[in-house]
């Protein structure tokens, strides 16, 4: 399976010392195409995506006030996706429905359809059963260390 990891880069400032501020409310669809919401206070990780032969897989991680670990997964099939699309005079449109790639789409938009799981862990060692090696690796280097190192240079 391919993987395409992605992670934001915060808008940090010097000023901006309190980590309080990166927390927000958080929603999160789950459940058989979206049916429910989930809702906390809480701060984006990282994401990744994982491409099969059979499906899409879009992995998301983020970490609540208390210090727990809200991890979201997103699965489509190929097939969902053919059988959803309108390719009729337009080859591009599949971009879109993948959530972004170019060709004037817009790259943050995600994928409407599809089933999400929510799950929540208490500790870095606990997410690693529910990660890829490479993306539990990621999670742990933004949650142990500074988003952003000031170089007294």
């Amino acid at each position: 399976m391919a993987i395409d990891s992605q992670q934001p880069v915060s808008a940090d400032t010097p000023d901006s010392t309190d980590a309080a501020a990166e927390f927000t409310t958080v929603e999160l669809a789950d459940g058989p195409a979206g049916a429910r919401t989930k809702r906390f206070e809480g701060r984006f990780v990282v994401q990744g995506r994982e491409f099969g032969k059979r499906e899409v897989e879009v992995t998301k991680v983020y970490q609540g006030r208390s210090g727990k670990f809200v991890v979201q997964r997103q699965r489509f099939d190929w097939a969902e996706m053919a059988s959803r699309a309108n390719f009729q005079g337009n080859w591009k449109n599949w971009l879109s429905m993948l959530g972004g790639g170019g060709f004037g789409v817009d790259l943050e938009a995600e994928p409407t359809w599809g089933d999400y799981e929510v799950e929540v862990v208490d500790t870095l060692d606990d997410l690693r059963g529910l990660l890829s090696a490479k993306l539990h690796r990621r999670v742990v280097a933004v949650v142990e260390q500074p988003r952003i190192e000031y170089l007294d240079i």
